[in-house]
């Protein structure tokens, strides 16, 4: 019955409900703290599923989810970072600041969206803590996604914010392997360092900030998983994000490109280019799969909660770099919005739908022309091609 749940929830509903509501080893008492804390982010939740299961309505009256893109500045170099070249192109562009954030707030204190703050690497804005701060103290739920570089700098501060959800990005429990993987030496002793640090002042001081490590499946990591597990639970923090690498392959470019030259929509394509189909060979995929099953196994006993995104129901045609069916489905354009650079405010794919400088009201944008002809174009054709493999994807595959 909750498989079936979960497929007609969107993506910032699936978030939220995991968290207050049923999600493996939460402690109870958080999660009934977290619905009485944010009641309207709660009723929310519940009154957009009951306009999916008895109006048929997918479109959520005020966007949900709020990704903030608070800086294109990153004090690392990845290799594989899907937004090294957006980036490049737009880092001179102005940053997000507190008066943007102050410009806006009525309507995220009306609607009570949930907002994760992002980048490049948003501890490096000098408004982020007024920014987490003034969201906090008007009960809007806060998310901050971080490379952990400079995190032990910051722990204090993060922990005074009342932030209630922080993601550390950690793709391996060897030092070396997560330092190639991040363009910097030291990373990795700078990240546990803070990591150690904020689980240790966290708990001391008693403030609800949920703390989760995201490791994305690499070429360098993906024989190592379950003892990747057996690594996080140590650290004693709450919840561990398995993500499914993301790539382009040479013949997704090209009906990419094809596309994009026949249709006026934006070119924000997530994933990273490979120079063959497959990203993993048959045999790697097996080995893969061997270590998440393993993993679903200890998840049943370890108190780091486990999630594993996008939701992939055949991981070799994942791999193999086959195109997803149209029976895939994602909630992005029907339920979320970014804010990015420069005040633009865009849809996925980078459908820029209006800009916070010439506009007071997001919810203006939301109900706009150029909003609904783009979810038409999504409920038209399922899945495009500029989809191949986006983290916010739920992916079917023919088989």
């Amino acid at each position: 019955m909750f498989k079936s749940i979960h497929r007609l929830l969107n993506k910032s509903e699936v978030n939220l409900l995991y968290t207050m509501i049923n999600l493996n080893n939460v402690d109870s008492y958080k999660k009934i703290k977290l619905a009485i804390k944010y009641p309207t982010t709660s009723l929310n939740i519940l009154s957009d599923f009951c306009r999916k299961i008895f109006l048929n309505q997918k479109i959520t009256p005020f966007p949900r989810y709020i990704a903030l893109y608070v800086t294109n500045r990153c004090n690392l170099n990845c290799p594989m970072c899907v937004n090294s070249s957006y980036r490049a192109k737009h880092l001179k562009q102005s940053e997000i600041n507190l008066n943007l954030i102050k410009k806006i707030l009525p309507e995220l204190k009306k609607y009570k969206p949930f907002v994760v703050m992002s980048g490049g690497e948003p501890l490096i804005n000098h408004d982020i803590f007024k920014i987490i701060s003034l969201l906090s103290a008007n009960k809007i739920l806060t998310s901050l996604t971080t490379n952990g570089f400079v995190l032990e700098k910051y722990v204090k501060q993060i922990v005074n914010s009342r932030l209630e959800f922080i993601t550390i990005s950690l793709d391996h429990f060897e030092e070396e392997k997560h330092d190639q993987g991040r363009g910097v030496k030291t990373t990795y002793r700078r990240l546990i360092k803070g990591l150690n640090k904020l689980v240790v002042i966290r708990d001391r001081e008693g403030t609800p900030t949920n703390i989760k490590v995201n490791t994305v499946i690499r070429k360098d990591n993906y024989r190592d998983l379950s003892k990747m597990y057996d690594f996080i639970e140590k650290l004693k923090i709450d919840e561990w994000a398995l993500q499914h690498y993301s790539f382009i392959n040479p013949v997704a470019r090209k009906v990419i490109n094809n596309y994009v030259s026949k249709n006026h929509i934006g070119n924000y394509i997530i994933g990273a280019e490979i120079n063959s189909k497959s990203f993993f060979s048959k045999n790697q995929i097996g080995i893969l799969q061997d270590q998440l099953n393993d993993i679903a196994k200890k998840s049943k006993y370890y108190k780091t909660r486990l999630s594993i995104k996008p939701n992939v129901d055949d991981l070799f045609s994942y791999y193999q770099g086959d195109f997803a069916s149209k029976k895939s489905y994602c909630s992005w354009p029907f339920d979320s919005i970014n804010i990015m650079e420069s005040s633009k405010v865009t849809l996925c794919l980078g459908n820029e739908i209006g800009n916070l400088k010439s506009s007071h009201s997001i919810n203006d944008m939301w109900q706009s022309q150029k909003a609904n002809d783009f979810r038409e174009l999504i409920i038209k054709e399922k899945v495009l091609p500029l989809c191949f493999r986006c983290c916010a994807m739920n992916y079917v595959f023919d088989k």
